[in-house]
């Protein structure tokens, strides 16, 4: 279903009996309490869309207008039709969701722009006016989501995209997959953004799992140019033992449907990705060498923030998916992507103890700082300072889920999510009703 404006949602939506919202509140208040370390908040959506509502063609291009992504409209027509449905039977081109395991319901893919003009994308609202305008502030941080499914190819550019409308403007943030070479923007003498050789200083070879940041108002901490087209640096434990390389590329993971996230603050930008969209570190293969899926540690594959500094003036206005901005994108392969969700959410101070990546909650990603050996930020009192240890990971683990003015002491006796309050997840889902397969 997709969200055309601005909506506060509530954990349960509308449209319920009164006896059964009364229900679902109860049994909500009581997971809260039992938990002892939940916040329960409203975030403002701004687009929710998993693509199931689209009856054909048309009916996408209504909503996710084919566009330059500069504000324009198209220079060739035949590019009209560059991103379309998956799994429609009444549309054209008719599609086959084979190619794209584990889809669900329907999904959209983009093949690119078939005129030489570069940066062909369909955009949520199309071209004017813009459909929302939003910036981080001091309370919300801004968060997209995205499911995008990587072919093996390895051969495409393509991405979602949040960005403001004019290609000058600051706050460019696209995830998906690139296949060009990178560097370090923490070392002397990288550009990113500047031809890329095997002689660059903090050379990184591409490996197909990309974000990029670009045109922000400021950089601080450790970088010394904007990240432009970065990698996200998986678990070694990934690599085929088969192939040449010690990196983990397109060609180690396989084909699949992975979950990329980006929350925006003021100050940095965090973005992730999680392979298979399990909700688990994958990091390593069985005895016949195929990845371990769906078990082991709660979490995602990699995760990293940079420091740059959001013009809160130029905002966000333009969501997309398609081709990365000013490139070409005809690359062979299947790429799709599903459950897009923009939407801007609470934001708690720093300074939580066990908020290793300083985000201002203490998660699953934290966990992930101290799996990769730190550094830890906010480490908390009494455990060994400036190291990674066992300790800090008990202590991560006593305050899982802690946010700003609740950063209680490891032993304090904090719950841990099991026992009563997983019951109580499943009376919540059994209120609630499950969805529809898709």
């Amino acid at each position: 279903m997709t969200t055309r404006t601005v909506t506060i949602h509530p954990i349960f939506g509308g449209g319920e009996t009164s006896p059964m919202k009364l229900f679902k509140t109860s049994l909500l208040a009581a997971f809260v309490v039992l938990s002892g370390f939940l916040t329960v908040s409203a975030d403002t959506v701004i687009v929710s869309d998993n693509f199931d509502s689209y009856a054909d063609q048309a009916a996408l291009k209504a909503v996710w207008v084919p566009t330059t992504g500069a504000g324009s409209a198209l220079a060739n027509a035949a590019d009209e039709d560059a991103g379309y449905l998956i799994g429609c039977a009444t549309c054209a081109p008719l599609t086959d969701p084979a190619n794209y395991p584990g889809i669900q319901g329907q999904a959209v893919d983009h093949i690119g722009a078939t005129a030489s003009t570069p940066g062909e994308v369909n955009q949520w609202g199309g071209i004017t006016p813009n459909p929302f305008q939003i910036s981080p502030s001091a309370t919300k941080s801004v968060k997209l989501v995205a499911d995008i499914f990587v072919g093996t190819s390895g051969n495409e550019r393509m991405s979602v995209g949040l960005r403001g409308r004019d290609p000058s403007a600051a706050n460019l943030i696209e995830m998906g997959e690139y296949n060009t070479n990178s560097c370090d923007p923490t070392v002397a003498g990288c550009d990113p953004s500047a031809a890329i050789t095997t002689a660059t200083p903090g050379y990184k070879p591409g490996t197909g799992f990309a974000y990029r940041l670009q045109l922000f108002a400021g950089i601080s901490g450790t970088l010394l140019k904007q990240p432009n087209w970065q990698y996200f640096e998986l678990p070694a434990g990934l690599d085929r033992t088969t192939d040449a390389d010690d990196i983990v590329n397109i060609g180690d993971i396989g084909a699949g449907w992975h979950r990329y996230t980006a929350v925006i603050t003021p100050t940095d930008v965090t973005v992730s990705i999680d392979l298979f969209r399990d909700g688990f570190i994958n990091d390593s293969r069985d005895e016949n060498g195929v990845i371990i899926k769906g078990s082991g540690t709660p979490g995602v594959d990699a995760t990293k923030t940079w420091t740059v500094t959001t013009d809160l003036t130029a905002g966000f206005d333009s969501l997309r998916f398609g081709g990365p901005s000013g490139l070409l994108s005809g690359g062979t392969g299947y790429m799709g992507f599903d459950n897009i969700t923009l939407s801007l959410v609470d934001l708690v101070a720093p300074g939580v103890q066990g908020d290793y990546n300083g985000n201002g909650v203490v998660d699953a990603a934290d966990y992930v700082v101290w799996k990769n050996g730190g550094p830890l930020q906010n480490e908390v009192t009494g455990v060994t300072p400036g190291s990674v240890t066992s300790e800090d990971y008990d202590a991560w683990r006593a305050r899982f889920g802690n946010v700003s003015g609740s950063g209680v002491g490891a032993g304090a006796g904090v719950p841990e999510p099991t026992s009563a309050v997983l019951a109580l997840v499943g009376c919540l889902a059994l209120a609630a009703g499950r969805r529809a397969s898709r």
